[in-house]
């Protein structure tokens, strides 16, 4: 049986972001530490910042000191919730 591949330490996808009153597409990484986001504006939060997060549909939301935000991530939201609940 051939050996499980080791979990990925980065995760990049094009998607819309929003925040309060802004709203952009753009490229967000996720790693182990924190997630970026760039596009119109440029967005860093550490993971130890996000309070809870919830796929809805193809959407992730997270909750932070700062607010809401919301990731449109199309089939990859759920697995971006995976790599985030195994960061915590």
């Amino acid at each position: 049986m051939p050996a499980k591949s080791p979990a990925p330490e980065r995760l990049s996808a094009q998607c819309q972001l929003r925040q309060g009153d802004q709203f952009s597409s753009g490229t967000a990484t996720l790693d182990r530490e924190r997630l970026t986001f760039q596009g119109y504006f440029r967005l860093e939060v550490p993971i130890s910042g996000i309070r809870s997060l919830e796929v809805l549909r193809d959407i992730l939301k997270l909750e932070t000191a700062d607010g809401c935000l919301t990731l449109k991530l199309g089939k990859q939201a759920r697995g971006w919730a995976e790599f985030l609940r195994s960061s915590r």
